[in-house]
Formats: structure tokens, C-alpha cells, sequence
């Protein structure tokens, strides 16, 4: 958007207008290049990260493609689709060990408070966790003891699996690629309520906490997590100060206001773009506000897919980066609705 509108009328302003694009780009992909590198250096393979590059992935994709006897919302690979692929994939039999015992056991517990009188409640692996079990299990069998080696294993059990599908040996669908669940027809209706949830605590602010969460675990536990991320631990809630008051106030006020000035600010929007097919000035201001609502509507849906396949999602954690993007659409939609861009850069009259 900011490509088409922002062209210049002017020869002379175009290498400046194409430097502006150029530089994010070349700042983006150059970050990405060094990343590499550097891991390519250090451990010998150049991924960034794993859940986006790489064997990981790949095999993971592959397993989701598997079809499923008995699929479970927000559970990826139950039990007994992992034993329809354990006699056609060596490697990932591998993991069998672990993932019929200790680690179902472990990772199997997390997830379930939202179904816990399912009948498999506990006793399968939710999205959240699965790949952290595979993980588990992995370095256990020896598979993590080098970047290369873990990149060799993973591409083995995903050329096993895509093998197994494509000579019909193994159901399946058609070929996948990285962490996307399987879509479930519960899913649509749960995704769309989670997105509205999640903007409404954007919004309203409906997550904050004055107080911070007492920390659970050992006293050496929570000392040694406390000093790996530079943090003071919170032991017991604090009593109330005039501090906790003030932010009280100001939570409850944007309770009161987050949703008349989001209004606003999307009629305010409105009012922009059609300004915009006469005045050229406003068409950069469009291209911004776009950018913003686009931004926080994109995090807002990312954010209610993972709500509603693999975790719950739907925290200030998570969400905190929407509410400067809305916030700044609050200030600057209603001022540029209210003071277009000058007449003199309005398009004449047909």
C-alpha cells in the first residue's frame, strides 16, 4: 500500500522514495543472512529457527498429514495414529518409548483444563506441548547431541512418512509443511469468538493484573529460573501501594474508553480513505493507518488460532503488542479526519 501511494510525482524524489523501501528490506533480510551465519559457524547448520526452518518442520508436517482414526480437537498426532506410523517409519519409532510412556505422562497433563472430563483428558499430548515432546524424546534417543545430527534425524523421519503416504501404505492427505494443526470443524465458530475475546482484552485492558503472580515451584527452582532471566521472583503478592491505586485508576478508565475511541477511530479511518480519492496528501496517512489496523488485526487472528488449536492464548503476554498499534489509532485517525493533508495536494477536479 505504502508502495502504490507513496510514488512520487517528482524524478528527483524517486531515489529517495525507493531508498525507504529498499532499507528495511536490505536491514530484514541482511539480520536474517548474519543469524545464519553465524549458526552455520557455530553448529554447524544454517537455520535461524527451527519451528520455521529446516527438518523440523518437515517432519512434523509430515506426521499432521497423516489421517487420524480417532482425531481430537487440539490434540495433533493422538496415540493411536502414532501407532499406525510406527511400522512404517523406523525413525520415528524411535520415539516410542518415550511417547507411549514418560513423556504422555509429563506433557500429557498440560492443556486440558478447558475439556477435562474428556474421555482421553490426560491421556494424550494437546498442540501446545507436542512439539516439545518430540523434542524431549529426540535428545533423549541421542539425537541433539549436534545441530547437523538433529537435522539429519528429523529429515529422515519426515522422508519415511511422506514415503509411507505417498505409496498408500499410510492414509493421508496432501503433503504438509511445518505446525499448522489439521483444521477441525469445531474450530471455525471457537476461532472467530477467540478473535473478538482477544480484541475485547486489547481494548479494555480486561488482563491486567496490579499485583504480579506469586511464582510456584522449589525455593532453589524459582531462585535459579529468577537469575536466568534477570528478574526478581514475586514469592507472595505485595500489599496494595499508592502506585498499585494509580494503576488501577488508569486500567479502569481505559475500560471505560477503550471501545467508544476504537469506534471512533475506525469511523475516523473511514473518513480518511474517502478523503483520500481527493486529496493525494491523506493517501500516505491511509497507507499508515492500514499498516496499524492490519498489524493488530493480524496478531489479534494469529493470536486466536493458537487459542483455539494448541493453548490458551488469549493473555496480555501474548496480545501486548496490538494496544500501541490501536492506541496510536485512537491519536491519529480522528486528528488526520479532522485536518486533511493540504488543498493545494488535492487531485483537480474530472
Amino acid at each position: 500500500t505504502a508502495a502504490t501511494l507513496g510514488w512520487p510525482a517528482h524524478e528527483k524524489d524517486r531515489a529517495k522514495w525507493l531508498a525507504c523501501l529498499l532499507v528495511p528490506l536490505v536491514l530484514f533480510l541482511g539480520g536474517k543472512f548474519l543469524l545464519r551465519s553465524l549458526n552455520l559457524h557455530h553448529y554447524g547448520t544454517p537455520i535461524g529457527v527451527d519451528v520455521t526452518e529446516g527438518s523440523f518442520p518437515a517432519a512434523y508436517g509430515a506426521l499432521l498429514r497423516v489421517t487420524s482414526p480417532d482425531p481430537i480437537a487440539g490434540v495433533p498426532l493422538t496415540a493411536a495414529t502414532r501407532k499406525l506410523i510406527y511400522p512404517h517409519s523406523p525413525a520415528f519409532a524411535e520415539l516410542a518409548w518415550a511417547l507411549e510412556g514418560p513423556l504422555t505422562q509429563s506433557w500429557g497433563q498440560a492443556g486440558w483444563e478447558a475439556a477435562p472430563d474428556h474421555p482421553r483428558a490426560r491421556q494424550e499430548i494437546r498442540g501446545g506441548w507436542f512439539p516439545w515432546a518430540l523434542r524431549e524424546g529426540a535428545s533423549a534417543n541421542g539425537h541433539y547431541q549436534s545441530a547437523p545430527n538433529a537435522e539429519a534425524y528429523w529429515q529422515q523421519v519426515a522422508d519415511e512418512v511422506n514415503a509411507a503416504v505417498e505409496s498408500g501404505a499410510l492414509p493421508g492427505g496432501p503433503p504438509r509443511h511445518g505446525f499448522f494443526p489439521v483444521w477441525h470443524s469445531s474450530y471455525t465458530w471457537t476461532a472467530v469468538k477467540s478473535w473478538f475475546v482477544a480484541l475485547d482484552l486489547v481494548v479494555r485492558f480486561t488482563d491486567f493484573g496490579a499485583h504480579g503472580i506469586a511464582s510456584t515451584g522449589t525455593p532453589e527452582a524459582i531462585a535459579r529460573y529468577a537469575d536466568y532471566l534477570h528478574i526478581r521472583p514475586v514469592i507472595s503478592p505485595q500489599p496494595t501501594t499508592s502506585d498499585t491505586v494509580i494503576r488501577l485508576v488508569i486500567r479502569r478508565g481505559f475500560a471505560i474508553v477503550g471501545w467508544p475511541l476504537t469506534m471512533i477511530a475506525l469511523f475516523a479511518t473511514g473518513v480518511v480513505v474517502k478523503q483520500s480519492y481527493r486529496v493525494t496528501g491523506q493517501r500516505g496517512r491511509v497507507a499508515v493507518l492500514f499498516s496499524l489496523w492490519g498489524g493488530a488485526a493480524a496478531l489479534l487472528m494469529v493470536v486466536a488460532l493458537v487459542h483455539t488449536t494448541s493453548f490458551w492464548a488469549i493473555t496480555g503476554n501474548y496480545l501486548g503488542p496490538c494496544v500501541p498499534l490501536i492506541v496510536i489509532c485512537w491519536v491519529l485517525a480522528p486528528i488526520w479526519a479532522w485536518c486533511p493533508a493540504a488543498q493545494s495536494d488535492s487531485l483537480p477536479d474530472s
